[in-house]
């Protein structure tokens, strides 16, 4: 069994074991099993996986009729949609390479019909002497909307970090122009325990009254187990620092109306965080968890949801476009003024 599916087994038995809501995952399981991993694929088989629908046959209107509310609550009406395309690993040309250009394509001839305004990118876009990642950057600038990218373990892992930072730089400038209050942390960033650099990739934005916080928790260690699991990186400049700050700024607005989005997923698991740094992740969160709708997160490859009832929000993973199905995630957002909801459809792009 590879890392990636020991990761995910490990996850699904710990959310199964202690979680207050059961998890929702999705993967080839006919794959897996052809492929030896029965063990696996009777882990996911009990679960409630989300039916993907079918990219060519799904019937869904761009407007949307308004959500039905009680008498006293003003109905939900559609304001935009999301896209989020998780871990393409673009490593040279190749399948991969080709799955990301049709997701690409997918999103152009579909934005207008389902109202999607932008992308977010949840990390491992590309890395290695093949030059993937510059090869992923230029497939996404064919984008239509603007795309947020963030960067994932591999990049850290592989030695592309601070190429990413390079390569995505002039990028970021461009949507400090094009999306409302975006911020996005200074780089590099020193450790004062041991001096080594870090190219952290912390962002914020508005779009439509939704505040998007971007997180980069993917580990500085080396180590093929340890370099998969989430870091708090709490020191100046770094990243659980950047989680206080936006948090505290948030103020008074709509409930539900902060989305957070990171490579690493927001929860306590392997793979995620230990018991220690989730609750200091918990601590920050809970007390504007009203505001907090989700955590959107990659690195898993395969779909997955928890209500992470003691932060107050739901954590949501997508599966990679190039393990299996050609996943992409339409998140349509709906508000009244005074909150907020979401509505998620998963789609299987068809490829080739």
């Amino acid at each position: 069994m590879n890392k990636f599916l020991a990761v995910a087994s490990l996850v699904l038995c710990a959310a199964c074991a202690g979680a207050k809501e059961a998890p929702r995952a999705s993967q080839d399981l006919a794959t897996l099993a052809d492929s030896g991993d029965v063990a696996l694929a009777d882990a996911l088989s009990p679960v409630d996986a989300a039916e993907p629908a079918d990219a060519q046959t799904a019937d869904v209107q761009a407007d949307l009729e308004p959500v039905d509310a009680p008498a006293d609550v003003s109905p939900m009406h559609p304001q935009f949609a999301f896209a989020i395309i998780a871990d393409p690993h673009v490593v040279g040309t190749g399948e991969n390479f080709d799955r990301l250009q049709k997701a690409v394509a997918w999103i152009n001839a579909e934005r207008a019909s389902r109202g999607i305004a932008l992308v977010l990118v949840l990390g491992d876009l590309g890395w290695g002497s093949g030059g993937g990642l510059g090869m992923a950057q230029k497939i996404l600038d064919k984008l239509e909307i603007p795309y947020v990218p963030i960067v994932g373990d591999n990049e850290v892992v592989f030695g592309s970090e601070e190429e990413y930072d390079t390569l995505f730089a002039p990028h970021y400038a461009e949507l400090a122009k094009q999306l409302q209050g975006f911020e996005r942390a200074p780089t590099p960033t020193v450790d004062p325990a041991d001096g080594k650099k870090s190219w952290f990739q912390n962002l914020a934005f508005d779009y439509g009254g939704v505040r998007f916080v971007g997180l980069d928790w993917a580990a500085r260690v080396p180590g093929e187990i340890a370099s998969e699991q989430g870091d708090l990186h709490d020191y100046p400049g770094a990243t659980f620092p950047w989680l206080v700050k936006q948090m505290a700024a948030l103020g008074q607005r709509p409930d539900e109306s902060v989305v957070l989005f990171t490579h690493i997923p927001m929860h306590e698991s392997p793979g995620g965080f230990m018991k220690d740094e989730w609750k200091a992740i918990v601590d920050v969160i809970a007390p504007v968890g009203h505001l907090v709708s989700a955590a959107f997160g990659g690195h898993y490859h395969f779909d997955y949801e928890q209500l992470e009832e003691d932060a107050g929000m739901t954590l949501y993973v997508t599966a990679s476009p190039f393990n299996g199905p050609l996943r992409v995630r339409v998140v349509k957002v709906l508000g009244n003024g005074a909150a907020f909801a979401y509505e998620h459809e998963l789609i299987d792009v068809p490829f080739p």
